[in-house]
């Protein structure tokens, strides 16, 4: 549907949004830089919860994929946020390009791991900016973003938190 790429290089790339929005890229799996070269599809989602335990994405494609979220986050109550993020493998986390480094970075290769932020002071009414890259290697593979806060324990962030750019 979305073109032809090999079973060995592709990159997928996925905005969270409301609906599904979905983008791959080509990507050459011997190198886990920025493999965000050329657009191949798009979705939107509606959150960042994905499991693919058998090691192959809902596309059916098996290895070295990665994918891209972005969109904008809305805060309910001002306060301190924390965010999580769990992965297999690589996860960047960017929330309003707070001093342009990512707030979660843990780009390797690894099991299945939750990384945190450190507290993030935020407004509530406000929308944010917020960017997640993940790469999967091989194997089993997950993504995952979680949050807490004011009057929030941790749990995924909700859809209706989530909007597009």
């Amino acid at each position: 549907i979305f073109g032809v790429c090999s079973w060995d290089d592709y990159f997928l790339y996925i905005f969270p949004f409301i609906y599904d929005f979905l983008i791959f890229f080509p990507w050459n799996s011997s190198t886990i830089g920025d493999p965000f070269e050329t657009l191949f599809g798009q979705r939107i989602d509606a959150q960042v919860y994905f499991d693919w335990s058998t090691g192959t994405n809902n596309l059916g494609q098996p290895l070295y994929f990665g994918i891209r979220w972005t969109g904008r986050i809305y805060i309910p109550t001002t306060g301190s946020y924390t965010f999580y993020t769990q992965s297999d493998d690589g996860v960047r986390l960017w929330i309003d390009d707070v001093s342009g480094s990512p707030v979660v970075d843990n780009w390797t290769l690894h099991a299945s791991a939750e990384n945190a932020s450190a507290p993030i002071v935020l407004t509530g009414g406000q929308f944010y900016n917020i960017k997640m890259e993940y790469f999967e290697n091989a194997g089993y593979s997950v993504a995952q973003l979680k949050w807490e806060g004011p009057s929030i324990t941790k749990a995924l962030i909700p859809q209706i938190n989530l909007f597009p750019n």
